[in-house]
């Protein structure tokens, strides 16, 4: 197993299974932070904001081995 670098940590809207199957949906990042902690942060705000639907089940703390080109990290 690779041993690979963690750059940053991303906030992402997570689909269900249904989302994934028949919507085609994927996770899709709301923001990328420096501290895992301050990603905690802004999932939790996010949670309570509500913002879900039948075809996701949530946002998710992810670790980032990269950061996709534009994004910009907090």
């Amino acid at each position: 197993m690779t041993n690979q670098t963690i750059v940053a940590w991303g906030v992402y809207y997570v689909p269900s299974r249904e989302g994934k199957t028949f919507a085609g949906l994927k996770s899709e990042l709301q923001q990328a932070f420096l501290s895992q902690d301050n990603a905690e942060e802004f999932r939790n705000h996010l949670s309570m904001c509500g913002g879900l639907d039948e075809l996701h089940i949530g946002y998710r703390v992810y670790p980032m081995q990269w950061i996709p080109k534009g994004c910009k990290v907090n």
